[in-house]
């Protein structure tokens, strides 16, 4: 039999126990759920980390293409990898013509994505433009991207002889364009434009796409020492040039493509400096450009394509005193994490 003393020590002793029980599970739980709050932190920090670099990366290729003179969505990746690590990325324009940047990453459960906003700011010296040109005196047509020529089904060496191929080719600033058009009163929606077969050495800016009927159609600025600049926010299409049609003392600057229609059967082209964002098509496979006679500069970012025959295409020195060059270097204006 226990005596009362006996009894109430090992009562103390199972509660001792017990108490060390609590106090050593309790522990266990409080070490693990740190240690699991440690790594969430640490995963969360590397996810945070890799999507930053995902956006430096963005970064660093954007002011690559910007340094090349130009810009191109498309040729941004979706998709890097850093330290074995995906990161996705996708870019956006938004309704301001800022360039929306999203750098998304995942560790484990662990997920984080980064926004920002940036704008493409600064300028070019007009310098850069006239060494462009200056460079290859007898050669007038510019292209960062491809060039396609083909006469009669064949590659026309004439005209090859006439292409540079240039790694950086300067933009040019619409914005710039569109306040001085502004200030004349010169913004147009569409091709009314060309009603006027006769203007004054304007600035003139056109708001969208638009397609030019060029039959029996002369339209010229009234001085070749002072071109009209007309500016249009989109592409440029010319169709049924014929032999009585002709644009003289004009420069081009077109946000999308320079288009001629392969129903051309005649186009002069005098005094003309054409620079077209997103590729110059003269011509195409299903249909070819005929005796066309350009005398000015061709410059492009992106392809070159020529389809026809009888070209004949001669240099001429722009105005640069009429050009504004475009913005190039990458500002970031908001940074947003998630």
């Amino acid at each position: 039999m226990f005596t009362s003393e006996q009894g109430f020590t090992i009562y103390l002793s199972l509660l001792v126990i017990t108490i060390l029980m609590i106090l050593v599970i309790g522990t266990s739980v409080l070490i693990n759920n740190e240690l699991k709050s440690v790594n969430h932190y640490q995963k969360n920090i590397q996810a945070l980390y890799l999507a930053e670099a995902g956006i430096e990366r963005s970064i660093d290729i954007i002011n690559s293409q910007l340094k090349k003179g130009r810009l191109n969505l498309k040729h941004l990746p979706t998709v890097i990898r850093v330290e074995d690590e995906k990161i996705n990325l996708s870019n956006i324009y938004d309704s301001k013509g800022n360039l929306k940047i999203n750098s998304i990453s995942k560790i484990g459960e662990v997920t984080k994505k980064i926004t920002i906003t940036v704008r493409i700011t600064g300028s070019r010296n007009i310098n850069s433009l006239k060494s462009l040109v200056t460079q290859h005196p007898r050669k007038n047509i510019i292209v960062g991207g491809e060039s396609k020529i083909k006469s009669n089904g064949k590659k026309n060496n004439n005209l090859d002889e006439l292409v540079t191929m240039a790694t950086t080719i300067p933009r040019f600033n619409f914005d710039k364009y569109k306040a001085k058009a502004k200030q004349s009163n010169n913004i147009y929606n569409s091709n009314l434009l060309f009603n006027n077969r006769d203007i004054k050495g304007e600035i003139f800016y056109i708001k969208s796409d638009i397609n030019v009927d060029l039959k029996n159609t002369t339209f010229s600025a009234r001085a070749k020492e002072q071109p009209a600049i007309l500016v249009v926010d989109g592409d440029l299409r010319i169709t049924n040039a014929n032999l009585h049609s002709s644009l003289e003392n004009i420069y081009f600057i077109i946000k999308g493509e320079f288009l001629v229609n392969g129903s051309a059967n005649k186009l002069v082209m005098n005094n003309c400096l054409v620079y077209a964002q997103e590729g110059i098509k003269l011509g195409g496979p299903t249909g070819k450009v005929n005796n066309i006679t350009f005398n000015g500069l061709l410059l492009t970012p992106d392809d070159f394509i020529f389809y026809g025959n009888n070209p004949s295409i001669s240099p001429r020195l722009p105005n640069y005193n009429r050009l504004y060059l475009a913005q190039e270097k990458v500002a970031i204006i908001s940074w947003q994490e998630d």
